[in-house]
This record gives structure tokens, C-alpha cells and sequence, in this order.
């Protein structure tokens, strides 16, 4: 026979389930937020953690009000978490961002995993995560893709993270109102995760204006990327202001400017 407790007890667990299956999206914007120290943000989410939608921006500032005062909106997204895999362990989420293909983010405690990213992205993304780059005020064409890219070891006390898999970036008809000559060229970021490391090459594709460069990202170190930015011999004078704000040169009417960037 069951007890008045024993339904009691059914009731508190039928209760839970309930919360926790309309819990708000907020809740998925505030762990986003508090897991990237403010750098990535969920606004006007709506909906719960399982199905929702919300306006997705990043910012360069860590400070809660400061990030959403100089955040830069990125678009739409929507998700849709698959229950079943909560069986596993591993939160696995469906992520349309812009009415682009479905992503596919697994999250566990120690382990992340994007996959079949397909993406246009506002070119000021780069300028607000590079910000010696804003005195370029430079525009053009982003689009971000990859496969596959994860990081296992998150959070783990004893060991580093590892870095897998591979991003391209392309940054097509870049231009800059320092140049009177548009569009600057097309550029290509091959990004490839290797052990604790980020290893960035830059190169270009065509175009007057030419940059080469290498770099890495270390959690620890944050980012160091070291580059050259030429031009034509028949441009060289033209982009000279655009060549300056990019770096110094290397050696007086050379046309070589070196880019370092520490962060």
C-alpha cells in the first residue's frame, strides 16, 4: 500500500521534472556567458534550455555590463538539445545560427566538439577580438567553416587541454576606407588545433594588398600572431596609409611592414 509520503515523494519528483523541463533559456545565457568570462552572449533568449532561440553577440570586455554595452551581434540562433543523449553523458545540441546549416556542439564536463559549421560572420568580429585592428576600419566578406574542431581535457586539474580538428577562414573583398584601392584582396586563416595549442596561418589569395603570417592561441599565453603586409610594386604608394596602421616597416621604402600582435 502506498504511503502519503510515498506520494508526496512522487509528487516532489514529478514537480522537478516539470521545472526542469520549462526551465528558461536564460539559464543556458547566463552559463554561455559565465563559461566565455562575457566574451560570448545570448540576449532576449527565449523559450527553455531544450528549445529556445536568442540573439547571439560577443564582446572584448569581461565586465558583465561593459559586455553588453560593447557587445557585437553575430545574429539569430536556435537550438534544439537532444534528450537522449543526456543518457550518455554528454549534452549534445542542434545550433542554426542565421538560418545557416544545423551545427551540431557536444558538451560534456572535460570535453567540447563543434561540428559542420557553415557560417557568414560580420567582419567586426575580427576588429573586436583584434582591437589594434580597428584604426583599419576594415570591411569585406567573412565566412567561417569546419568539419570538425573540439578540445578535450577541459577543466581537468592534472592535464592540458587538446586541441583537434580544423577551421578555415575566409575573408573575401576586404577593403578599408584608408585605401583608395577596393577591394583589397581575398585572405585565408587555416586554423588548426594541435595539443594545447591554436596554430594560425594566415595567407593571401589574391590582391595588391598581401599579408602572410603565423600565430598561435594558448590559454595560458592568449594569442601572439607575427606577420608581413605588402603590397604591389605598382600599389605600393596607394597603400602606404593602410600599410602604416597595419605595422611598421621593416626597413625604410622597403614596402615591408611587420605585424605583431601579443594578447
Amino acid at each position: 500500500m502506498i504511503k502519503k509520503r510515498d506520494y508526496l515523494l512522487i509528487g516532489l519528483v514529478a514537480l522537478m521534472i516539470g521545472l526542469f523541463n520549462f526551465a528558461p533559456a536564460t539559464l543556458i545565457s547566463q552559463y554561455i556567458a559565465d563559461k566565455t568570462t562575457n566574451i560570448v552572449l545570448l540576449t532576449n533568449a527565449q523559450g527553455t534550455i531544450w528549445e529556445g532561440n536568442a540573439e547571439l553577440a560577443i564582446s572584448g570586455e569581461q565586465s558583465p555590463i561593459q559586455a553588453l554595452n560593447h557587445a557585437l551581434s553575430i545574429g539569430k540562433i536556435d537550438w534544439h538539445v537532444k534528450a537522449s543523449r543526456l543518457i550518455l553523458g554528454e549534452l549534445n545540441i542542434a545550433i542554426n545560427c542565421n538560418n545557416s546549416e544545423f551545427a551540431t556542439l557536444i558538451l560534456t564536463p572535460t570535453y567540447l566538439s563543434i561540428t559542420k559549421v557553415n557560417l557568414d560572420l560580420p567582419t567586426h568580429i575580427v576588429l573586436t577580438l583584434v582591437p589594434s585592428l580597428n584604426a583599419a576600419q576594415l570591411g569585406g566578406q567573412l565566412h567561417v567553416s569546419t568539419s570538425n574542431f573540439s578540445v578535450a581535457h577541459l577543466n581537468h586539474s592534472n592535464l592540458k587541454p587538446n586541441f583537434t580538428g580544423q577551421i578555415q577562414l575566409d575573408w573575401q573583398q576586404a577593403s578599408s576606407p584608408l585605401s583608395p584601392i577596393n577591394p583589397l584582396g581575398n585572405y585565408q586563416a587555416n586554423i588548426s588545433g594541435v595539443k594545447e595549442q591554436i596554430i594560425i596561418k594566415v595567407s593571401t589569395l589574391n590582391g595588391p594588398l598581401m599579408i602572410e603570417g603565423d600565430g598561435a592561441l594558448n590559454l595560458a599565453s592568449g594569442l601572439q600572431f607575427n606577420g608581413i603586409a605588402s603590397a604591389e610594386s605598382s600599389q605600393k604608394q596607394a597603400l602606404a596609409p593602410l600599410l602604416h596602421v597595419l605595422g611598421n616597416e621593416i626597413i625604410a621604402d622597403s614596402g615591408r611592414y611587420k605585424i605583431n600582435y601579443n594578447h
